[in-house]
């Protein structure tokens, strides 16, 4: 029952018609009364227990990676999967393990921290992917935006600690030594209940809070975005410049498109700014290949700045051949490069194996992404100033780097205007990728006070407001262009306190939990 509740609480295809996200404030319960409340199990016996939940959920959750075009990339995600399923288990094992030594009340407020832990994990480094997190379930109910003061932790926590003190209610133990448990943890119930009650009201009040916007001074200012709608196996050809020519030709006919006009009276008609081609647009071969030259001529002759993902040769002669790319956006100004960024977060066994250059014998796993089999990582957060239209400062980002939280708030902490970014996720087809794939998006504007501009390849090409919402400009597989202005942005705490804000939602969960479950029967 665990992994089919919470299986079915991320968003997927087919199944968005009411937010299935409630379940996940239940999926637990029974879980948590088998494991940690009823009797006190082994901590293998709980990581088979949940190792199975783990399974079936992320089963169902994530069936997307089978809908990949390539079967190599579907036996890495398979895999992939399964790794994840074990992570889910471990704390499962800890909270067991302390179940053994004290009482249900600290095995469930522990069992909840770990879970936030493992996720903090999963948000952060290298390797970090948070395809798993709590929050994700969250991110389309009315109270997500409490992320803006809470962050993604704490629409976790929400999950952790309403399963916890329903699961403890509904199972709670009967038995003489619990009850025994019960009653020592008195001495320090009420401190404890003292400080949960304050930082309950704190977190209330930032919640409703409602944050001043930052103004706009860039607002008479746009974007034209171009999604091309070509299938992702066509897109990854990076020997031809196909792609490109038709990106020029899209270009060509919106040139001609009216401009679009000011809203109300006593406003100035809008600028276009920049044009914004996606993931990957120019291939490695317009920087090496003299039959490239009419595709410059072109970006040459263009007024507007252009802004566009870029797969480009990286000259370095001690890297193998295959790893000599870097994934880019670049600003093109009269035909010349005036800004760029290369991509930092490299998607594990998509952009790069991790432990490859040690051991060379894992380049069998490679999959190419764009065409690539491995790029070199960026080395800074970079924002990128368009100069045209006042100098808008946009923090480029690529494809999944939207989904992390450290590179979100790191961009965001350069205070930019907007943050944009080009992707191409159309590999798995219209599949729960794509709600997943926004949702994740729409935290991490919440969480910032930016917007997020997605332009893609496949589509959807849309836009996640500061406020939650989401307004898609293209749609899945159509080929157009899209004039979008600049949103406004707001400040949030969770952008001002970061990590700080990680911490006390933790330390939060722990007493909220603890105190909860451990009040003595009456």
């Amino acid at each position: 029952m665990t992994g089919v509740c919470l299986g079915f609480s991320f968003p997927l295809v087919g199944f968005d018609v009411v937010p299935q996200g409630w379940l996940a404030l239940f999926a637990f319960i029974p879980l948590l009364g088998v494991t940690l409340v009823q009797r006190r199990i082994p901590p293998g016996e709980a990581f088979a227990y949940a190792l199975v939940a783990h399974l079936i959920a992320y089963g169902a959750a994530f069936q997307w990676v089978h809908f990949h075009p390539m079967a190599k990339t579907v036996l890495a995600s398979v895999g992939g999967i399964l790794f994840l399923a074990l992570l889910g288990s471990l704390p499962w094992v800890g909270a067991a393990w302390i179940h053994q030594r004290s009482n249900p009340a600290t095995a469930l407020a522990s069992w909840s921290v770990l879970v936030l832990a493992l996720e903090h994990g999963l948000s952060h480094g290298p390797w970090a992917l948070p395809w798993t997190v709590l929050s994700l379930t969250q991110a389309n109910l009315p109270y997500s935006g409490l992320a803006a003061t809470l962050g993604a932790p704490g629409l976790s926590a929400i999950v952790l600690a309403t399963n916890s003190t329903i699961a403890y209610a509904v199972h709670r133990p009967t038995s003489r030594a619990d009850a025994l448990d019960r009653r020592n943890t008195e001495v320090v119930r009420f401190p404890l209940l003292a400080l949960g009650t304050l930082a309950t009201l704190i977190v209330i009040g930032l919640g409703l809070f409602d944050p001043p916007s930052r103004g706009n001074p860039v607002a008479e200012s746009y974007l034209r975005l171009f999604q091309p709608g070509i299938s992702a196996t066509e897109w990854a050809k990076t020997g031809s410049l196909t792609k490109a020519e038709r990106l020029l030709a899209m270009t060509r006919d919106s040139t001609n498109a009216p401009e679009p006009r000011a809203s109300s009276h006593g406003q100035r008609d809008r600028k276009l700014a920049a044009r914004v081609w996606p993931e990957s647009a120019l291939p490695p071969a317009f920087f090496r290949k003299p039959d490239s030259s009419h595709v410059h001529r072109a970006i040459h002759s263009m007024r507007v700045p252009l802004l566009t993902g870029a797969v480009r040769p990286y000259h370095d002669s001690t890297l193998p051949a295959y790893r000599r790319y870097t994934n880019d956006v670049l600003v093109f100004q009269s035909g010349d490069i005036v800004a760029e960024y290369s991509k930092r977060h490299l998607v594990p066994f998509a952009e790069h194996v991790p432990l490859v250059d040690d051991v060379p014998f894992l380049r069998f796993l490679t999959v190419p992404a764009g065409g690539v089999a491995g790029y070199v990582r960026g080395s800074a957060s970079t924002i990128v100033e368009v100069p045209s239209a006042g100098g808008i400062r946009i923090a480029p980002l690529i494809c999944f780097e939207t989904i992390l939280r450290p590179y979100t708030r790191r961009m965001a902490a350069k205070q930019p205007h907007v943050m944009l970014a080009v992707s191409q996720i159309g590999w798995w087809g219209k599949s729960s990728v794509l709600a997943q794939y926004r949702a994740l998006t729409s935290l991490r504007a919440i969480e910032t006070g930016l917007p997020i501009i997605v332009a893609t390849v496949s589509g959807p090409t849309f836009t996640a407001f500061p406020n939650g919402g989401i307004q898609t400009h293209i749609r899945w597989m159509q080929a157009g262009t899209a004039d979008v202005a600049i949103p406004d942005s707001t400040w949030t705490v969770y952008r001002s306190l970061g990590i700080w804000m990680d911490a006390a939602v933790m330390v939060a969960l722990f007493l909220f939990v603890y105190v909860a479950t451990s009040a003595r029967e009456r």
